[in-house]
């Protein structure tokens, strides 16, 4: 498993200030091994996140992970989940996003959203499966946050998720998704729209 260090110098600075580094991690090959990779870095975090045991099979579609910890720890204080799918827009889905429970309201979960956001386009630029299926979609993509859907009775009031995680997200550029990103029944998605130019893109790869 390969760590990146961000490449956003203010994000840098801005999470050095709190005693805090953000990498992309990324398989060096078998996803079966970076399941079991991913699960020992993330397991403690989401169980006291979220109060649920993690699996390696929750994680072996997953393609990275964004993780922010101190500098002399292994595990993280926030982390999110990343994939990659072509389309019209094309998308990266985050999943498993979670905050230290200890850390939560302090702006922690903005950060790990920014770092997403640099994480994305540097994936766009870098990864070649990334920049194929953006280039196919005309330079557009989305970033994909899934939150859980309230109970059935609920949902009509609850579909949104205004008072939840889903007025989070609309602080943050998300607005409820508007098209089929692979959300179940039991998930609402939310999406952040961006485009690069494909140009550009193109002339990445000369």
């Amino acid at each position: 498993m390969y760590r990146h260090a961000i490449p956003d110098i203010e994000l840098r600075t801005a999470l050095a200030e709190r005693g805090l580094e953000c990498h992309l991690l990324v398989s060096d090959g078998d996803p079966r091994v970076f399941a079991v990779q991913l699960c020992a870095v993330l397991e403690g975090l989401l169980r006291d996140a979220y109060h649920k045991d993690l699996t390696q099979e929750c994680l072996i579609y997953e393609t990275w992970a964004v993780v922010i910890g101190p500098p002399s720890s292994d595990r993280p204080v926030a982390c999110a989940t990343l994939s990659f799918s072509c389309g019209y827009p094309s998308f990266f889905g985050a999943r498993f996003e979670a905050v230290d429970p200890q850390l939560q309201r302090q702006g922690l979960g903005r950060l790990l959203f920014d770092c997403l956001v640099v994480w994305c386009r540097f994936l766009v630029f870098n990864d070649v499966l990334a920049k194929e299926g953006v280039v196919a979609s005309g330079g557009n993509y989305c970033l994909v946050s899934y939150i859980d859907a309230p109970e059935q009775d609920e949902w009509e009031s609850a579909r949104d998720n205004p008072q939840g995680h889903g007025a989070f997200l609309r602080k943050l550029g998300f607005a409820p998704a508007q098209h089929d990103f692979g959300q179940t029944e039991d998930e609402i998605a939310f999406q952040r729209a961006f485009q690069v130019t494909v140009q550009n893109l193109e002339n990445e790869e000369e």
